[in-house]
């Protein structure tokens, strides 16, 4: 009687008939209440029921009545595992590996274990024992090689990924872990081939896409990231992550009403998507439509009022729109919220700088160059208050580091060359202002 119980009890577990299983399981327990392998299984059916303190009680109770029983000690570590208690897991595991130091599952387990518990270096050792017990288990490699993954050993995961591929060409997983590698290492021709198996697997994949198109854009083809961000969309329509990499697509193919009808449509689909406006007011300012640049922060702040870059940025479209005085109040708030900001710094002193408080706009570009001695538009920026200012020999000196930094820099070459002009050395001006010219400058006063 308790056998006939447990072997229907196993017939109705593999049928996935769960509860069923219990009350088999728990019938044979009736007829006999030292059967272990019948507390065994009626454990897995409390697990898979996610009735995990069962499943626990009734593991203890098995490993009561067969100790060298290893199956029993992997089972309870993992129902203990899923509650947490990631030692007390690993403990199990251990003692089932000293009662069968081969047991595949027992290691590939304690390896799964360690990952939860951030021993990655552990978990590697194990899935390499289990690798040499099991050498052609495509998911032990893959295991493996997502832990290497974890460390940042991306060329031994690379290597694991495409074992995995050559024992399953199926093992779709495999190609995008590879794939992804392939884009961290900078690798994107063989990262769009892995991708593009993938779609030619799964097609109706939209991430697939998104992915490549990312790919796409890293190397500078943004034609073909668009198309693939098309495709994920017509898969996903309203897919953030899409719009807003298709409008910066769009914006590098020199489409701004597309990029500006992408990321309006991905702020329209939810409402709190400050990003999405930011990136839309940035357009918006690119594009000098300050009262619509002016109308995506407001909806920003609204969001998200302690965001130092969306009052810096709302401080352009108000200088943009004329209204400097506001402009000052929103700088003034950026650098409240973050006092080592250092673009509201450079962006107060150029409002600074517009009225004609020279000694108040160089205050401020030197707090900008404090906190960040590279920025090179501050130093030009300076450059141009303290030339205004009368002190050419000051502002060539700050002209000079802006072009340290940026040889190509059109505008401190210009400004420059005004400088050399103001000292009296014309043939120096002249050598500056058709370097500027060639470099694409066309403007006819100090800039910024």
């Amino acid at each position: 009687m308790p056998r006939q119980a447990f072997n229907q009890g196993i017939e109705l577990y593999e049928n996935q008939s769960y509860d069923e299983a219990v009350a088999a399981h728990s019938r044979a327990i009736g007829a006999d209440a030292e059967f272990a392998d019948a507390y065994l299984a009626r454990g897995n059916a409390y697990f898979q029921l996610g009735k995990f303190d069962l499943a626990l009680r009734d593991y203890d109770l098995a490993i009561a009545l067969r100790p060298d029983h290893a199956p029993a000690y992997v089972n309870r570590g993992v129902v203990r595992r899923q509650m947490n208690r990631h030692q007390d897991a690993l403990d199990d595991l251990t003692r089932a590996l000293e009662l069968d130091p081969n047991y595949v599952g027992a290691l590939f387990r304690r390896a799964n274990t360690y990952c939860l518990m951030g021993d990655i270096d552990s978990a590697i050792a194990d899935y390499t024992a289990a690798i040499a017990l099991r050498p052609d288990d495509a998911d032990l490699h893959y295991h493996r090689s997502f832990a290497y993954d974890i460390n940042e050993e991306f060329d031994k995961a690379i290597t694991g990924y495409t074992q995995v591929i050559s024992l399953d060409s199926d093992y779709v997983a495999a190609y995008t872990g590879r794939a992804e590698d392939y884009t961290i290492t900078g690798q994107y021709e063989l990262a769009v081939d892995d991708f593009s198996t993938i779609a030619g697997k799964q097609s109706d994949s939209p991430l697939v896409f998104l992915h490549r198109g990312k790919v796409y854009a890293r190397m500078g083809r943004p034609d073909l990231a668009a198309a693939d961000f098309t495709r994920t969309l017509n898969l996903d329509p309203g897919n953030r992550d899409a719009l807003l990499s298709r409008a910066a697509a769009h914006r590098a193919t020199g489409n701004p009403d597309a990029a500006a009808k992408d990321l309006a449509c991905a702020a329209q689909n939810n409402t709190d998507d400050y990003q999405a406006l930011l990136e839309l007011a940035s357009l918006h300012l690119d594009r000098a439509l300050y009262r619509d640049a002016l109308d995506c922060y407001d909806q920003v702040i609204q969001i998200r009022p302690d965001l130092p870059a969306a009052h810096n940025n709302r401080g352009l479209a108000l200088r943009g729109c004329g209204l400097d005085n506001d402009a000052l109040n929103d700088f003034n708030k950026a650098l409240e919220l973050d006092p080592d900001y250092a673009p509201a710094y450079n962006n107060r002193g150029l409002a600074r700088q517009s009225r004609g408080d020279h000694q108040g706009a160089i205050a401020d570009f030197s707090e900008a160059l404090a906190r960040n001695p590279r920025y090179a538009v501050a130093l030009n920026n300076r450059g141009v208050s303290l030339r205004q200012s009368g002190h050419p020999d000051a502002a060539i000196t700050d002209y000079n580091a802006a072009l340290d930094i940026n040889p190509d820099y059109a505008v401190a070459l210009h400004n420059r060359s005004k400088a050399f002009v103001d000292k009296g050395d014309p043939a120096r001006a002249e050598q500056d202002f058709a370097r500027a010219r060639e470099l694409g400058f066309t403007g006819s006063d100090d800039d910024d």
